[in-house]
């Protein structure tokens, strides 16, 4: 190639370059430009001082740039603190976005089920929880890593709750960690309480939580449920306790609970009676004798259940006589 072939090449090669470079600058200024707008229209939308409804919808109006600025609004991956005025703003923009693509396809679409169920977190979305429960089948890793720190962070006690019965209805071993920690730290009493009498206990006594759930390592949590401050927990805890793991040391919490107002008898009554401890016959009789409250009598009913198949024998009418009588023939007795 002569000297001026090559100089041509050479000119034509870096006029070739820098359009490369020109048009890569272009899209990354153009897109740059797109997320600064955009985090501008968020910006403006979260101090407006129009009524939250109104500023939602003229957003809405505005047809797909309004949508995008809804969503960003609506679902955040980090999880912070909300104002009410952020709450209002943020659950206005979730119910615009709710009337267009809420569908009856949620359940099957993993990664929009994500978004609504974890991006969404502290904000109601009835519907977007329930097709959480209605999702079937093992799901990804991503759904159930969402499930579970829902279940965990979301500080709306319904989005933690039902992300809890999904994780413990789905019987996956992988969510039993997480069901640990839910049934002892979540601030809300209604996952500890399901986190105990559903997640770590394989049996919601309808069949249909998988018994794969049962565990050895359940049980350090389970006992350490039995000093929750809401009593339908202690319950729930010393029902499976007792129920799925032949540990009778929730029978206090059990007992303590028919004192309760609106306690749960059948699990107070199945869970003293599926004590079968020897050790705990005398606890049994003072239990039967000493019970109080509204749900008394599923105390008592357990107990008289219970001690029938520990000693093999009909002494409801006199089981402290029947204790008496035959002290000297059982272990050391737990008192308490």
């Amino acid at each position: 190639m002569s000297l001026r072939g090559r100089r041509r090449f050479f000119v034509v090669t870096a006029f070739g370059v820098l359009a490369v470079i020109v048009a890569v600058a272009v899209v990354v200024v153009a897109t740059r430009w797109s997320e600064l707008r955009l985090r501008y229209e968020v910006w403006r939308f979260m101090h407006t001082s129009a009524e939250a409804g109104e500023a939602a919808k003229a957003l809405w109006d505005r047809g797909e740039p309004g949508r995008r600025v809804l969503r960003a609004v609506a679902f955040q991956a980090e999880l912070a603190p909300m104002d009410t005025r952020t709450l209002a703003l943020r659950q206005a923009a979730l119910g615009f976005l709710y009337s267009s693509e809420m569908n009856d396809d949620l359940a099957r679409d993993e990664p929009e089920l994500i978004r609504y169920v974890l991006f969404a977190r502290g904000l109601e979305r009835d519907n977007a929880l329930q097709a959480l429960r209605r999702h079937s089948g093992k799901p990804g890793q991503a759904l159930l890593d969402a499930a579970i720190e829902t279940m965990l962070t979301d500080p709306n006690k319904e989005g933690s709750m039902q992300a809890c019965l999904y994780l413990s209805y789905l019987g996956d071993r992988r969510a039993l960690p997480a069901l640990r920690r839910a049934a002892i730290e979540s601030p809300h009493r209604s996952t500890r309480y399901y986190a105990c009498c559903i997640g770590l206990c394989g049996d919601d006594t309808n069949g249909r939580v998988p018994h794969s759930m049962v565990d050895p390592a359940n049980v350090p949590p389970l006992r350490r449920a039995l000093a929750d401050p809401e009593f339908s927990v202690r319950i729930a805890a010393g029902w499976t306790l007792s129920r799925e793991y032949a540990d009778p040391s929730g029978l206090a919490a059990l007992v303590e609970g028919a004192t309760h107002p609106n306690s749960n008898d059948a699990l107070i009554r199945e869970g003293v009676a599926a004590i079968r401890d020897r050790r705990y016959v005398a606890a049994l009789v003072r239990a039967s004798e000493t019970a109080t409250g509204p749900s008394a009598g599923a105390v008592r009913q357990g107990a008289d259940e219970a001690l029938g198949e520990i000693t093999g024998t009909d002494f409801s009418h006199n089981w402290r006589g029947w204790l008496e009588s035959h002290r000297s023939e059982l272990p050391e007795q737990v008192e308490k």
